[in-house]
């Protein structure tokens, strides 16, 4: 539902295509028990009344409350038969707000009490009363009507399985929303996620467990949704945006199509016994096992992509790695974890030695047991059985940008293992071992061919993103040809190998402002963007800059990189929103001692040793 306020305005230009609507109705099914959350505009910085004279970004309705949203909430332009979409176009400081005691009604009953509502509501709106009279009868509705559906719950909240985020993005950049629920009696305790939407259908569904664990049932929750970057308005329409329950959820997931999120996968970590071959090693012995071919061409195929393997296994690790070097595998995996613990922990290792996002990760397991511990345990990873595994390749779980670099991923992977074994094994300083490694650095100009490598980094980085930026392929051509700015491409190789394309910045040359950077977790400690930033500023000060400025946006993933502007004598010179204007004062500016060789592909001379 949404609130009662204003006519029901239909968006002409959010224009969902018929194949979506079809879509929707093939593959989404009707869940068990739903909400029937009531949807109402509202400002992420609001002090109403007070802000109402004091705000510049004050708009009024017809009521006098703040126009967030360039428009009422209003109707997308949908071809297909399916539930209308509600659509709006965000403002600065815009947020979509849901309050009361959420409920969950049978589906029939929940589209029952839609109808009722909007019947009301028009009832409401067309009263020959005054204005003021009537808009504050309409604005009590939207409050009351969420209390006064309460009576008629088919189940309390608390029942609830998911909250389901279905969306369509009609812009062409990517859009990150944060999703966050807090309770009155505790005003300060968020509970946010991010949901990142893609350009077009978007279909997220988020386990209650993320943020039911600490909240009571029976109080009256504040539901957010509020866009992460609010400087370009985005414009977005939902369907389903309500709590669900859904007996099959209640459960593991079993199926790509149920998946907790868009996220893409980077790494696969497999269960092994009755998932990658049929038998028990433990039990029958390696001769009894007979692998299974289908998902060894998963394995293989996803290895192309970039996307990692790895394994959970509860077997004695010289018996696995015996039988996978028989079936000539065992080189396909990254730091497997073989051995008697939960499972839930062996992924934690995996992903603490990757160092990448959790939430990035999908494991395998025939087991439902092992399925329910990791999924209790890491909410955010998905879980699929062994049947769904066998199909990953086909899931867009897995649907990643392919480039040269991708099949290498692996190998950088193993590579590293190396260096970690060098550095483990260096009984000098740190600082020491890495000028040992023979780190160079060569930086490029972004061309053409080197467009896809550059979209797919883009698209993987979250904690070297300095600003949490997507950019489309297209949005970086039109960037590549902008002659204000410099888009410089950053590779890296050492003595155990070449990392490839490991970074991407934005100069803006007139400004001396580096306004975008970002890097792949592969290069973290190895001061990579200290070198890099040193390049800019001795670069900008031989152009005759005084200053070199930078903009960053901290997020919770990015904060621990963001400190090497700190590190090299940044200083703060303005705040708007969340961005961050630094700059840095060349005079006084040194780098210090230089470990890592920097060159130019243009032909510039280094900067390193």
């Amino acid at each position: 539902m949404r609130e009662s306020y204003g006519r029901p305005l239909r968006d002409p230009e959010a224009h969902i295509p018929a194949e979506i609507d079809a879509r929707r109705l093939a593959n989404v099914s009707p869940p068990e028990l739903q909400s029937a959350l009531v949807w109402s505009e509202h400002c992420t910085e609001c002090a109403m009344p007070a802000c109402y004279t004091s705000c510049e970004l004050y708009t009024p309705r017809h009521d006098l409350h703040c126009r967030r949203f360039a428009t009422d909430i209003a109707t997308a332009s949908a071809e297909g038969p399916g539930a209308p979409w509600m659509t709006v176009r965000f403002r600065r400081w815009a947020r979509l707000q849901a309050e009361g005691i959420p409920s969950l009604f049978r589906p029939r009953r929940a589209a029952h009490i839609e109808g009722l509502d909007r019947a009301l509501g028009g009832l409401l709106r067309g009263t020959p009363l005054p204005h003021g009279f009537r808009m504050r009868l309409v604005n009590w509705w939207t409050r009351a009507k969420g209390r006064a559906f309460h009576r008629a719950r088919s189940a309390d909240i608390g029942a609830a399985t998911h909250f389901v985020c279905e969306a369509y993005n009609h812009g062409r950049e990517p859009v990150a929303v944060l999703f966050s629920l807090r309770q009155k009696s505790r005003p300060t305790h968020h509970l946010p996620h991010r949901i990142e939407l893609q350009p077009g259908y978007n279909l997220d569904s988020l386990p209650t467990a993320k943020f039911f664990h600490d909240l009571r049932h029976d109080e009256e929750f504040f539901v957010h949704l509020e866009q992460e970057a609010d400087e370009h308005g985005a414009h977005l329409s939902f369907g389903h945006l309500d709590f669900v329950h859904e007996p099959s959820c209640a459960e593991p997931r079993g199926s790509a199509a149920g998946t907790a999120s868009t996220a893409r996968a980077k790494c696969v970590v497999w269960d092994l016994d009755e998932t990658l071959w049929d038998g028990i090693l433990v039990e029958q012995g390696p001769d009894a096992l007979e692998p299974r071919a289908r998902v060894l061409e998963v394995i293989t195929e996803l290895d192309r992509r970039g996307i990692l393997n790895s394994i959970a296994s509860k077997n004695h690790p010289e018996h696995v790695e015996a039988v996978l070097r028989r079936l000539g595998i065992w080189e396909l995996f990254v730091f497997p974890q073989i051995g008697w613990g939960p499972k839930s922990e062996a992924v934690r290792r995996i992903q603490r030695a990757l160092n990448i996002g959790i939430d990035t990760f999908v494991f395998v397991d025939d087991q439902a047991f092992e399925r329910a511990e990791v999924e209790a345990a890491l909410p955010e990873v998905t879980v699929l059985d062994d049947q769904a595994g066998a199909e990953l390749d086909a899931s867009e779980l897995c649907d990643v940008p392919r480039t040269s670099e991708s099949a290498r991923r692996r190998q950088f992977y193993q590579e590293q293992i190396l260096r970690d074994d060098a550095a483990g094994s260096s009984e000098g300083e740190y600082a020491d071992f890495l000028r040992s490694c023979r780190l160079v650095m060569e930086i490029e100009t972004l061309r053409e061919p080197l467009l896809d490598r550059v979209h797919e980094l883009v698209q993987r980085t979250n904690q070297m993103n300095f600003s949490g930026r997507r950019y489309s392929k297209a949005r970086l051509a039109e960037l590549a040809a902008d002659h204000e700015r410099t888009c410089l491409v950053i590779r890296c190789a050492d003595r155990f190998g070449d990392y490839g394309i490991i970074g991407f910045g934005i100069l803006h040359d007139a400004e001396a402002c580096l306004e975008d950077l970002m890097f792949s977790c592969r290069i973290q400690s190895k001061r990579v963007e200290h070198h890099f930033i040193a390049h800019l500023a001795a670069r900008v000060a031989r152009a005759g800059a005084d200053t070199l400025h930078a903009r960053y946006r901290a997020t919770e993933r990015n904060a621990p990189s963001g400190k090497v502007f700190d590190a090299l004598g940044f200083e703060l010179s303005r705040t708007e929103d969340d961005l961050r204007e630094l700059t840095l004062d060349l005079a006084d500016f040194e780098l210090g001692e230089r470990l890592i060789e920097v060159r130019e592909a243009a032909g510039a001379e280094a900067d390193g040793d």
